[in-house]
């Protein structure tokens, strides 16, 4: 396929008039389970605060409760937002039959998730190891364990990654040679 003759990318850069459908009919929410699972979340920072919490209340999911190695933060977040149970410890936490929410430092992800539950739901948050050979471990014990797993990948990282490929492209070929 050539470039010109009103090709898919002629077609794309057409821009609005071409489009066909209307990004206001898009679905945008979902209908809530009729029985969705608790939460139990491992780890209490600013995330849980600002965030989590704030999110599961709004969307009506329940939260079995809260653990973190910090145990007075665990009791003033849970106090906070009217969660009942405070874990005296990651095994505590992990006999609960929930999702776990892990808002842990990347460095101590694969270590909590070797000791979730096999089958377990799980939701890793950012990044999801320090650096590929981490996420990687990570994902192999996901996988090992059957975790059904959900994570977030933060912008920033992708933004980055893009700037470092661009300057890549422009040193490589600083020498006068082209493409």
């Amino acid at each position: 396929m050539g470039y010109g003759g009103g090709g898919l990318s002629h077609r794309l850069s057409a821009g609005p008039r071409w489009m066909s459908f209307d990004p206001a009919l898009l679905r945008q929410s979902w209908p809530a389970p009729s029985h969705p699972k608790p939460i139990v979340t491992i780890g209490a920072g600013s995330i849980v605060v600002d965030a989590h919490f704030p999110a599961y209340r709004k969307a009506g999911f329940p939260i079995a409760g809260v653990y973190d190695i910090d145990a007075p933060r665990a009791k003033s977040v849970a106090d906070k937002f009217g969660v009942s149970k405070v874990f005296g410890s990651l095994d505590e936490a992990l006999a609960t039959d929930a999702i776990f929410d892990l808002a842990t430092p990347p460095g101590a992800h694969r270590s909590v998730l070797e000791r979730v539950p096999v089958g377990s739901g799980v939701l890793i948050q950012k990044p999801m190891g320090g650096d590929l050979d981490q996420a990687t471990q990570i994902l192999k014990v996901c996988r090992d364990r059957k975790l059904s797993r959900s994570g977030e990948f933060p912008a920033t990282l992708r933004a980055d990654d893009a700037r470092n490929q661009r300057r890549a492209r422009s040193e490589a070929f600083s020498d006068g040679s082209s493409m």
